[in-house]
């Protein structure tokens, strides 16, 4: 009975591609092994869109869905990857006219591409087949006439060398390739011109962002650069337009737009594509816009294919095709755009171009949640640049739109989506202008969810957003700490010498810097006046959730740590490390708060906060030196305030010493003292061990105000 369950739930595209994979590899030169191949592929095509339509964004496991139930068949055909491997070596892939069985191989690899990448990298790290898909994806000339085959080949080859570039050893050698950058270049600017009504907007639109430059121009010297921009053009506007069709062009789709707008191709005696399975031709050319798009996408970070780009015009050509409204086109626009934004020269042309404004505007609210990723990677693009951001704080409209746009994509369901913003803010917190927004809209509440979250990370991008959402948290607190120790510095000095903070310059929060303000504050800082942002965090339970990031640190650390990978240890770690520093400035500038971190206790560990840090302070983790010393940077901060021995005003606080007798006689019941005393003998990491040393006789100095201890220490005549 359980059998013919079983047999009845098995659906029959399973069936189909047993049989397809079982016919195949009996005959693998058949002459229907073409028709196989391309069947092959579309059903694992449609399953695999069928999985992204259905799945919420988070799901990327494919097991107890119709895809995984596909790719699990496939793989148990043990010849099945050795047989396409095979196809792609030189004996088989350079016979005379094998352009179709050459296509359908590199369909049939790329349709596998969601589970099989490292296999496919593994396959181009072979120098041979790495050339052949490189000249294969390259093609003919696009501007002439291109049989189906060869533009199948075209297209799947560059879908396939895609794939490949996202290992960088693989991106290098391509990069380097005498022809083959320069080309995908060229076959995107004539896709571009291919699309008339995109082209004329884009012209258009450059023309009169240039006109409106030319017109705020105050200066001649700025006047002659804008009029000579004026004259500039886009390159692709040498070229004669396309002939207008009698339909209207807005409300065709864009893949029949290509069709019309580019050369037929030469007449082909293959089968109707409803028996070949093979894909239209309009199908195809989009697919190999997009898979152009990816590759120079992948390749646009390198300085070697920057000039290049601009010589072919890259500006003119994404500014074209963020004109169009296709979604799936605007998505590969934006992620080559992100890329090239890491070079300042394009940042800047795209910013003069209005390039910015096309990204933020014009699309709904709906369209928007389709492009979160990609949107997404853009702003991470923009805020890597610190010259380029200050450029765009410097115009209140797109400064204040660029920041709505990241604050909703901190609540997107795609948590690729989520992580680009959390990195954006940690970024450009530093601008006042950003810090501002941020704590107007409940930056740090968001921010606070997102790090308790991330506790129990289900897969790597979760784990990667918790590591960042820490990271964002300590540079919100670096910033904060940094203008109160610059408003210090003026204090000190002739406020003539050192202007106000602006509000389109950032405060520098970098390591150096901030050892420096450190050093600064301890010698002349008295406590914070203004508490608002610390009374903040109080209210938002910020102390928690830091200490619930080093509660999971102990508990991992606990456990055998080998059989973990590196990246895992360095998660823990370093997630351990940005909340000790986060922790270390709050209670170095507000005293009062450390008993709020002492006493503490967590619900599922029902451990206190002290415990956690004396157990942090204990650690045996690989990277131990950094998490004992900020731990006990914390831990002397609590003991011996060193604001409080500034002022005088403190010393005379008797909430603050009441508060100090509580936490002196906690860490007398939780053997604070043993593990200083262990301290003063640390030798594991030489490059902290001095520190750590100082830190815990600073420590001890602490406790000893207590008379209990003292009386100890005294006796052990330490």
């Amino acid at each position: 009975m359980s059998d013919e369950s079983t047999i009845h739930n098995v659906d029959p595209l399973e069936v189909q591609v047993f049989q397809l994979v079982t016919e195949l590899l009996l005959d693998p030169e058949g002459g229907d092994a073409v028709r196989k191949m391309h069947w092959l592929a579309e059903v694992v095509e449609k399953a695999e869109a069928a999985f992204r339509q259905a799945q919420q964004p988070a799901a990327i496991r494919r097991d107890g869905h119709l895809i995984g139930h596909l790719f699990r068949i496939l793989d148990e055909f043990e010849d099945f990857y050795t047989l396409l491997e095979r196809k792609l070596q030189g004996a088989s892939a350079e016979r005379v006219r094998n352009e179709r069985v050459n296509a359908a191989v590199c369909r049939l690899l790329l349709a596998t591409a969601p589970v099989k990448t490292r296999f496919i990298v593994r396959l181009m790290y072979e120098e041979d087949v790495l050339d052949r898909v490189c000249r294969w994806a390259e093609g003919e000339n696009t501007s002439t006439t291109t049989p189906p085959a060869s533009l199948q080949l075209q297209c799947y080859a560059a879908g396939l060398l895609s794939v490949g570039l996202r290992d960088r050893s693989i991106a290098d050698n391509v990069v380097n390739h005498e022809t083959l950058p320069v080309n995908l270049l060229r076959r995107a600017r004539y896709y571009a011109m291919a699309l008339e009504n995109e082209r004329n907007q884009a012209v258009e639109y450059m023309h009169t962002i240039q006109k409106a430059a030319l017109a705020n121009s105050k200066h001649k010297k700025s006047t002659a650069i804008a009029a000579a921009t004026k004259k500039r053009r886009l390159s692709m506007e040498k070229y004669p337009p396309q002939v207008h069709q009698d339909v209207d062009m807005e409300a065709q789709d864009i893949s029949e737009r290509l069709v019309h707008s580019l050369p037929s191709p030469a007449p082909d005696n293959a089968t109707e594509h409803d028996t070949s399975h093979e894909e239209p031709q309009k199908q195809l050319l989009l697919l190999d816009l997009l898979y152009t798009l990816e590759c120079l996408g992948l390749m646009g970070e390198y300085l070697e294919l920057l000039a290049p780009a601009i010589k072919e015009d890259i500006l003119g050509t994404i500014i074209t095709f963020l004109h169009s409204h296709h979604p799936t086109l605007w998505s590969a626009t934006l992620k080559l755009t992100s890329h090239f934004l890491a070079h300042k020269k394009f940042a800047f042309l795209f910013l003069e171009n209005g390039g910015l404004q096309l990204v933020l505007g014009k699309k709904t609210q709906e369209e928007i949640a389709q492009l979160h990723r990609s949107m997404s990677m853009v702003l991470h693009g923009f805020a890597s640049s610190t010259v380029v951001m200050e450029s765009i704080f410097s115009r209140e409209n797109d400064r204040h739109s660029l920041l709505r746009m990241a604050l909703a994509l901190l609540g997107s369901p795609h948590d690729k989506a989520r992580q680009n913003a959390v990195v954006f803010f940690g970024l450009v917190l530093p601008f006042r202008a950003a810090l501002e927004f941020f704590e107007q809209n409940e930056g740090v509440y968001v921010l606070l969810n997102l790090i308790r979250a991330g506790n129990q990370p289900k897969n790597a991008i979760q784990r990667q957003l918790a590591h960042d959402a820490c990271l964002c948290l300590r540079q919100y607190v670096r910033v904060h700490f940094g203008m109160f120790v610059y408003a210090l510095q003026r204090k000190i000095t002739s406020s003539s010498r050192l202007p106000k903070l602006s509000q389109r310059k950032p405060v520098d929060i970098d390591d150096k810097s901030h050892e420096q303000q450190l050093a600064l504050f301890e010698k002349h800082g008295k406590g914070l006046k203004d508490t608002k942002w610390v009374m903040e965090l109080g209210r938002l339970r910020a102390v928690l959730v830091l200490l619930e990031v080093l509660d999971v640190f102990c508990k991992h650390s606990a456990r055998d740590l080998e059989q973990e990978t590196t990246s895992y240890r360095l998660w823990l770690v370093e997630r351990a490390q940005f909340s000790l520093q986060s922790l270390r400035l709050i209670t170095l500038v507000y005293p009062q708060i450390a008993l709020e971190v002492c006493t503490t206790t967590l619900t599922n560990s029902q451990r206190n906060g002290l415990s956690i840090l004396l157990e942090c302070a204990m650690s045996s983790h690989f990277r131990d030196g950094d998490i004992v010393r900020d731990s006990m940077y914390v831990f002397g901060n609590c003991v011996l305030p060193i604001t409080m021995e500034l002022s005088k005003k403190m010393k005379d606080d008797t909430t603050l010493k009441q508060n100090l007798r509580s936490i002196l006689k906690l860490a007398r019941d939780k053997s604070a003292i043993k593990v200083c005393l262990s301290l003063l003998r640390y030798k594991r990491s030489l490059q902290h061990a001095d520190s750590i040393r100082f830190l815990a006789a600073r420590a001890l100095l602490g406790l000893s105000r207590d008379r209990h201890i003292a009386q100890i220490l005294e006796q052990m005549q330490v």
